[in-house]
């Protein structure tokens, strides 16, 4: 399953929540990622959707790797309105570290540079695409935002 099927199942399943099934919006990032990811393969999608844990819920400690690790204005490009200043590589296992790069290197079945790069290549857009008001949104908000992503 792709990245962006785990996110529009993850938006079903917000629906259904917001109906009283009360399930999870689990992949809520991958399913951003499968949005921004263009040609990007569903290994890829969900290997790097997993970094934001189940329904986005790890986003905000993600974001406060990379703020703390010197990408706050990186990050800031990501998270505000106008163009997403880019992110390295290096940027990405520096501020993320060996086991959460090392953990996409495995699912995707791929060395740690060629997962960083991958890494840093859709960090901007999925960030851009779960906060497109300026703001982080909380798990129950990025829910609801997904559920939007495919009306």
């Amino acid at each position: 399953m792709g990245l962006f099927d785990f996110l529009k199942g993850s938006a079903k399943k917000a629906e259904t929540a917001a109906a009283g099934a009360g399930a999870s919006a689990a992949g809520a990032a991958a399913a951003a990622a499968g949005a921004v990811s263009g040609g990007a393969g569903a290994a890829e999608e969900s290997a790097i959707g997993k970094l934001f844990g189940e329904g986005g819920a790890k986003l905000t400690g993600v974001l406060d790797k990379l703020k703390t690790s010197g990408l706050d204005d990186k990050v800031m490009s990501w998270i505000g309105k106008g163009e997403n200043k880019p992110v390295s590589a290096q940027e990405v296992k520096d501020a993320l570290g060996p086991d959460e790069v090392g953990a996409v290197a495995n699912e995707m079945g791929v060395s740690e540079e060629e997962a960083a790069d991958k890494i840093a290549k859709m960090l901007p857009g999925i960030i851009d695409k779960l906060t497109p008001d300026g703001l982080v949104p909380d798990p129950d908000a990025l829910a609801n935002k997904l559920t939007g992503l495919f009306k």
